[in-house]
């Protein structure tokens, strides 16, 4: 259900590409006392169809979505957890799904793979992801959309 929400999500995303949604959070306030808070969520800022979800559980523990839309009939998410080191979250369990849809808007699901690695984190105000699987960020950067 959480995955035919994000699709619809995604596709809207990709219908207003050039929304220009601002940055609204300053993470240059942040100091080592109060700690890196990346939760919510995070946009490809060149208006791509890549959105990155992350919130901290009760016990501190990390948790992530990312979507992307391929502008046609099929989605990818990414899940995981991980940790928070400094000003990245570093995560060894991701799993990638495809979701493909047909013309009667059911959807179908293929796991890709479980286990993936890698790191989000911060620099200069926005986030970046390096995925050690199949680099699929090449580079993109993200910024803050709003509260998940």
């Amino acid at each position: 259900m959480r995955r035919n929400i994000l699709f619809a999500a995604m596709i809207a995303i990709a219908i207003c590409t050039s929304c220009g949604i601002p940055n609204a959070r300053n993470t240059a306030a942040v100091t080592e006392e109060t700690g890196v808070d990346l939760s919510g969520e995070w946009s490809d800022e060149s208006g791509g169809t890549t959105v990155i979800d992350l919130w901290k559980d009760d016990s501190g523990l990390w948790h992530g979505e990312i979507s992307q839309s391929d502008m046609n009939d099929s989605a990818f998410f990414w899940s995981f957890t991980g940790n928070l080191s400094g000003s990245e979250l570093a995560y060894t369990d991701m799993k990638k799904t495809v979701g493909n849809y047909d013309s009667e808007g059911e959807v179908t699901e293929e796991t890709v793979y479980e286990n993936g690695s890698g790191v989000i984190g911060l620099a200069d105000g926005k986030m970046y992801w390096k995925d050690n699987v199949e680099n699929t960020a090449d580079g993109l950067l993200f910024i803050y959309t709003g509260e998940y």
